[in-house]
């Protein structure tokens, strides 16, 4: 089985990387060079596949979307990992589109808008790391990416929430979609807030 990761280098992604990594095909997606690198020796696997792209930018994602695309049409899992949680301020590239909300959402539509065609003639999966956050903020369609009033934890919350819409676009074209909260662990998100936040996970 072809298995697809996003943002493999930690967390959920890493664990599920080095479950899968004996028995499946792996196409890694993450941004780091040097903890890809470092991921591929640790996993151990034979057919490894990894691209970089930074997901917050979606002129990367786009060139990484077509690769994958052209360079393989049997995938059969695609696992929607990556995500951040913010800083204290909105981070807004030069495209105008912000980090939470690019890298949680917008770039995994992307990815999943190229390969939706591959999926579903595999006869495929997609699995949305979302997060139970998503529930605490509604959507607000005239600041979707959350920029105005900018708080991290709503910034995130949204962008889950949109993830898990798009699980529900896709299951509505013939996808079978599983939009899924891996619950409250030391993860990278955890590690990168303050003491309170590290405390409480």
């Amino acid at each position: 089985m072809k298995i697809l990761i996003t943002g493999p280098t930690s967390g959920t992604g890493k664990y599920l990387a080095g479950t899968f990594a004996k028995d499946h095909e792996l196409i890694l997606l993450g941004r780091n060079v040097s903890r890809m690198e470092e991921l591929k020796k640790e996993v151990g696997g034979t057919r490894i596949y990894s691209y970089l792209a930074d997901l917050s930018d979606m002129q990367q994602v786009v060139r990484v979307a077509a690769d994958i695309a052209s360079e393989h049409t049997d995938i059969q899992v695609f696992v929607s990992n990556a995500g951040i949680l913010g800083n204290e301020r909105p981070v807004v590239n030069a495209g105008g589109i912000e980090s939470t909300f690019a890298t949680n959402y917008l770039s995994h539509y992307l990815l999943q808008s190229q390969l939706a065609a591959s999926i579903l003639k595999n006869d495929g999966v997609i699995f949305n790391v979302c997060s139970q956050s998503y529930d605490w903020y509604s959507l607000d369609f005239d600041d979707l990416q959350s920029v105005n009033k900018y708080q991290p934890m709503k910034a995130y919350g949204r962008s889950k929430r949109m993830l898990l819409l798009l699980g529900r676009k896709t299951a509505n074209a013939g996808i079978k979609t599983f939009n899924i909260d891996p619950g409250t662990f030391r993860s990278g998100i955890s590690r990168s807030r303050g003491w309170a936040f590290r405390l409480m996970y």
